[in-house]
């Protein structure tokens, strides 16, 4: 089996002001831990786990911050809407001020920091999967894509809608580079080519 644990931001996401509503790093290694020891008994051996680091959500308001909403206003303006209304998906990155959202990072940092200590302290414990840790670039997939599709569409890579989540293109570029890394690090864990790759290509991707 192969599983992907991936958070991105839940643990630091929500509608409260400040960080009491963000999850401790003292818990959050306790809940992975249970996540982990809980799948070692029920996967097979030679499975796969990796969890993914933390979404740097810096890059949602540097983005966004000068783009038009739909609505008419500016991203910076919606975000402080669904502050004041307390209906936003996540309240410290998704804000104008500045302290709050470096507040945010540094929280999801700490958490980044659970997963590295239990990758080079726990993952010899689990005999049924090898446990990988995950950290996409993600400075650079944004780098890369301002770089190859002009900066002043990558904006495209954050739904318009809230102004928080991945789009397509954006999914499209985060799985390429999960796939590669992969392929370069661990290619035992995605397994044989599929031998019907060729006719999958003719079926749905020829001209």
């Amino acid at each position: 089996a192969f599983v992907w644990l991936t958070l991105l931001g839940n643990d630091v996401c929500n509608g409260h002001p400040g960080t009491d509503h963000m999850t401790t790093p003292e818990n959050f290694y306790d809940k992975a831990m249970e996540t982990l020891t809980r799948l070692d008994t029920i996967l097979p051996k030679g499975s796969t786990v990796v969890s993914t680091a933390l979404f740097d959500g810096e890059l949602l308001y540097n983005t966004m911050a000068d783009q038009q909403h739909p609505l008419g206003n500016t991203y910076p303006q919606f975000y402080d809407y669904l502050n004041c209304m307390e209906e936003s998906p996540c309240y410290g990155w998704l804000n104008s001020n500045a302290t709050m959202r470096a507040e945010t990072t540094q929280r999801a940092h700490d958490l980044d920091a659970v997963y590295q200590n239990i990758y080079d302290t726990q993952r010899a414990n689990f005999k049924n999967f090898e446990y990988v840790y995950f950290q996409p670039d993600w400075q650079g997939m944004f780098d890369k894509y301002a770089k190859d599709q002009g900066v002043e569409n990558t904006p495209n890579l954050i739904e318009k809608s809230d102004g928080f989540h991945p789009s397509q293109a954006a999914n499209a570029l985060f799985a390429t580079e999960f796939f590669s890394f992969f392929e370069e690090n661990h290619p035992e864990a995605l397994g044989a080519v599929n031998p019907f790759n060729a006719e999958i290509d003719a079926l749905f991707f020829s001209s």
